[in-house]
Parts: structure tokens; C-alpha cells; sequence
């Protein structure tokens, strides 16, 4: 029998085995971090969450339309900076402090991201917090597989 042949023995893993390994890949990732943003300086944001990754990403893709050729056609900008601004809300614990809302008169604290940093600096600081937690680098590669 040749190399070929063989077939690789698949080890089953034991239920301690599994949770052991779970608590390892959950302990090495960083529920927070500071993200150095252009204008402000070093920021503390959380770890999203699965859900508020997902919505984001959907939101950004569902904003660009393409023609039959796969040509970008357009892109919605206002539900591309309102998909980021929801995600750095969400991501950054002084933007959900009533007393930062209530001193810019935020009515709907969800537009609070868009009140201090600007329509047009939201949708690269949603950019910065996936680099930053390593999350566009893990969904490229589950992509590419």
C-alpha cells in the first residue's frame, strides 16, 4: 500500500478535549481595545458581537449594487454610513453615555456616531474596529475557503 492509499486516522476528540480547546480560542481573542481614531485619539471599543458583525456586513453588501457583469452600478450611502454609525453605537461605550447624547441633543442615541464623528469619518472608523479586533481578516479567509 502506498502513501496515497493511506488514509489519515481521524483522532475523536474527547468532550474535555473540546472544551478546552473553545476556552483557548475564546481567551486569546480581546473582548476590548483602544482604536486610535484620526481627529480624537485613542478610543475604547468592545468586541462586537456575531449579530452586530453579521448585520454590518450585510448592510455594507446589500448598499452596493452591481450590474450582470459584476460592475459596480451605485452604492447607498446613506445606509452605508447608517450601518456603520449602528456599529461603532453599539462598539463604543462613551457613544452610549446619556450624558454625551444629551449634551449634543442626540434624539435617537443610534445617530450618536454620525453626531461626533461625522457623516463621513463613520464608515472608515467601523473599518478601523474590524481590523483592529481581526474580524475582516477571518472573514476574508472564511471567504476564500
Amino acid at each position: 500500500m502506498n502513501k496515497k492509499d493511506e488514509k489519515k486516522e481521524i483522532n475523536e476528540m474527547s468532550f474535555e478535549d473540546f472544551l478546552n480547546k473553545s476556552i483557548d480560542r475564546s481567551g486569546k481573542q480581546k473582548n476590548e481595545e483602544k482604536i486610535d481614531i484620526p481627529g480624537w485619539g485613542s478610543v475604547p471599543f468592545r468586541r462586537p458581537n456575531n449579530d452586530q458583525i453579521l448585520d454590518y456586513l450585510n448592510a455594507q453588501g446589500n448598499a452596493i449594487k452591481f450590474n450582470k457583469d459584476g460592475l459596480i452600478m451605485g452604492t447607498d450611502l446613506k445606509s452605508l454610513s447608517e450601518s456603520a454609525a449602528e456599529f461603532i453605537y453599539f462598539t463604543c461605550p462613551y457613544l452610549q453615555n446619556t450624558s454625551l447624547q444629551e449634551a449634543h441633543e442626540v434624539k435617537d442615541p443610534l445617530d450618536t456616531a454620525i453626531k461626533i464623528f461625522g457623516v463621513e469619518n463613520v464608515v472608515d472608523i467601523a473599518n478601523l474596529i474590524l481590523k483592529k479586533f481581526n474580524i475582516e481578516k477571518t472573514i476574508r479567509k472564511s471567504i476564500k475557503n
